[in-house]
């Protein structure tokens, strides 16, 4: 079973319920400033202190990996606050690296090839310029998709939120199953279990 790791933020959420429904009881008069009910209020008393409280984030991911591989690097734990965009994993990615090297050194001979092509002018036939640009330009193509893929060896946060369950760590093999649960909590919402002598009783900003 996923255990929730809550925060200050989740307990002062609690703490909130309470002092707003409290006070609004002493605004109409149904207790006292000291929090005593007053003797001559014969409203029940709408009191969170006394309710059983879910609290629900506003949104839940599963955080995947687009390639599968192996984990190298985990930035962050459970509990842990984290920003979009932020890197939560990184897999081992030497292969990758090395492609990209091999890669960019093509398409730097097809640059200088495409620069020797137009110093000797007529002495290449069109069919021959042809090809040269165009192995240029694959190369260059080629370069941009493996560091495509070397990217996809970073997982980052799809979103502002809370790490509350992390699947993976490090030297473990990842593939199409969830690497982290995050869960959005701004904003975060409260349902209250209210007795039923409430139903259709509570307004909004009670």
């Amino acid at each position: 079973m996923t255990k929730l790791y809550f925060t200050n933020a989740i307990v002062m959420a609690i703490g909130l319920l309470t002092i707003i429904n409290t006070n609004a009881l002493a605004a109409d008069g149904v207790i006292a400033s000291d929090g005593t009910l007053n003797a001559d209020s014969s409203e029940p008393i709408f009191d969170s202190r006394g309710l059983d409280c879910i609290l629900v984030p506003n949104k839940t991911i599963d955080v995947s990996s687009p390639v599968e591989g192996v984990v190298d690097k985990v930035m962050v734990n459970r509990g842990d606050k984290v920003k979009k965009g932020q890197v939560l994993m990184t897999l081992h990615s030497e292969v990758e690296q090395a492609q990209v090297q091999l890669a960019e050194a093509r398409a730097e001979f097809g640059l200088r090839t495409v620069n020797r092509n137009e110093e000797l002018g007529e002495l290449l036939s069109d069919h021959e310029k042809d090809e040269i640009m165009t192995d240029s330009k694959l190369a260059e193509l080629e370069v941009q998709e493996i560091k495509t893929r070397l990217s996809m060896k970073t997982i980052v946060s799809p979103l502002n939120g809370l790490v509350i369950e992390k699947y993976r760590d490090v030297g473990e093999f990842v593939s199409e199953e969830p690497v982290m649960m995050i869960v959005s909590i701004d904003p975060l919402y409260a349902e209250l279990i209210a007795p039923v002598q409430f139903l259709g009783k509570v307004k909004k900003g009670d």
